[in-house]
């Protein structure tokens, strides 16, 4: 290979290397700072707090949960179908389900979107059907 040739490998290998190294610190700085970002976009039920939400343990009463977190910004139902496929409804009292469906679990939901085009912070605690916790989730909603 000849110097001209090699001094042209090189020139692109380097511009690759920096390529590479820009999307990878783009993909990083993404990562880093969504939570921050979406937390910052975030709006909560009056009453919510992070300390709260923490307590809130598997088994607790949903009434222990509202005299901790207050009221949720809205609540939904996950509904099972009898091929045990799942869908979510709007609340609706439980006589009212569409039929071939049960209850699968209720969920109340402690946040919501600032801004449509925005991540944001999904904060929800989901119940079983006896109305105890069955856990907690949070995390970046797209």
């Amino acid at each position: 290979m000849n110097e001209a040739a090699k001094k042209g490998a090189g020139i692109f290998l380097r511009s690759v290397a920096i390529i590479l190294l820009a999307l990878a610190l783009t993909y990083i700085g993404i990562h880093v700072f969504r939570d921050p970002v979406a937390r910052r976009f975030t709006h909560y039920a009056p009453g919510f707090s992070d300390v709260g939400f923490s307590s809130i343990q598997a088994g607790d009463s949903r009434e222990r949960v509202i005299s901790i977190l207050g009221q949720p910004m809205a609540r939904y139902y996950l509904l099972e179908w009898a091929d045990h496929s799942y869908r979510t409804y709007p609340v609706v009292p439980p006589d009212q389900f569409p039929p071939g469906m049960s209850l699968y679990r209720e969920v109340l939901q402690y946040s919501s979107c600032a801004q449509s085009h925005l991540p944001f912070r999904r904060v929800e605690v989901l119940l079983n059907p006896d109305a105890s916790v069955a856990g907690t989730d949070t995390f970046i909603s797209d």
